[in-house]
């Protein structure tokens, strides 16, 4: 499975955690929770109840007709407006989606859910300022639980634009929601790790790695520690990773890696040898990294045998694994 390093890694981080708030866009949302919109439309009006329930299965595709049909008749049904909304953004129409809900916003303007909404599709289309904005309207006129969607949506927000003490202060108030979440201390040890606050980062992270079975924050730990220069450290968690998981070919990497920065140069050879033989990918850099091992220990006809199989390998097209 191939990582990137650094702040390359950093940002393909935020970028896993903006896909996955657009993947819980528009369409997805709570309808108007809480705010008794929804409540008195569903019961006094039998034809938009019909359509919310094409809604909540997604069926938009018999909802579309219904939905135009309604708006004709009833034009300033906020409700509606968000509904035809949301299949605008089924259709990939972020415009027509957002016009929707300028509309539902101007009949229901201390609607919560218009504005996260109208957030989600910001952020899908990284207009993030814009997103902040809305963000911030939901969060002025929502409460409780349904808040903690846009306190991390606004959090990615301002990371995107460099404002991480913001971040910081939105992915608190995130945890305070759901102090429980492992993804929320990950979120925020990204925000700590851009701010430069690494101690408090590698904290978070360990919180992570405690709340949930998944390795993937020890990768994260390891990059702090090795920023930190705790070499050894950042070896144990690869180290705990290939314990439980020895098929996992970039903890083997990555320790190899680890061990050449420390100049233990024949457990670097050990370690690449083994990604090697447990890579689906190129191996391109790996024997790039091994051969640089090789030469280190003096070893130079193994080193140039690396060497020419890396350049053999990037002149060949690259096959993802099926």
């Amino acid at each position: 499975m191939a990582r990137l390093k650094g702040l390359r890694f950093i940002k393909l981080h935020i970028a896993v955690a903006i896909s996955f708030l657009c993947v819980l866009s528009a369409p997805t949302l709570p309808l108007f929770a809480g705010n008794g919109v929804a409540t008195s439309q569903f019961v006094n009006d039998p034809e938009l109840n019909s359509i919310r329930l094409s809604m909540r299965d997604k069926n938009y595709s018999a909802a579309r007709p219904l939905l135009d049909a309604f708006l004709k008749k009833k034009p300033n049904s906020p409700l509606a407006l968000v509904y035809r909304s949301r299949c605008y953004v089924d259709e990939n129409k972020p415009k027509e989606a957002l016009d929707c809900l300028h509309r539902a916003a101007a009949l229901a303007p201390a609607n919560s859910e218009i504005y996260a909404d109208e957030a989600n599709i910001y952020a899908a289309q990284k207009h993030y300022q814009k997103a902040i904005v809305s963000a911030t309207n939901s969060l002025k006129y929502g409460s409780g639980y349904s808040q903690k969607h846009m306190f991390h949506l606004r959090s990615m927000m301002y990371s995107n634009v460099g404002q991480y003490k913001k971040a910081i202060e939105d992915m608190n108030s995130y945890l305070r929601i759901d102090p429980m979440k492992h993804r929320g201390y990950s979120w925020r040890a990204t925000a700590y790790e851009q701010d430069g606050q690494l101690d408090k980062a590698l904290a978070d992270y360990r919180i992570a790695i405690q709340l949930s079975k998944d390795y993937e924050y020890r990768f994260h730990s390891a990059r702090v520690l090795q920023k930190q220069g705790k070499l050894n450290e950042a070896v144990a968690e690869m180290t705990s990773i290939i314990k439980s998981n020895p098929d996992e070919d970039e903890a083997w990497n990555k320790r190899g890696t680890l061990y050449y920065a420390m100049g233990k140069y024949k457990e670097a050879v050990k370690d690449f040898t083994q990604a090697l033989a447990t890579n689906f990918g190129s191996g391109e850099t790996l024997y790039r990294a091994r051969g640089r091992a090789y030469e280190k220990l003096g070893q130079k006809e193994l080193a140039q045998k690396d060497f020419k199989k890396a350049e053999e390998l990037q002149k060949k097209p690259v096959v993802e694994p099926i």
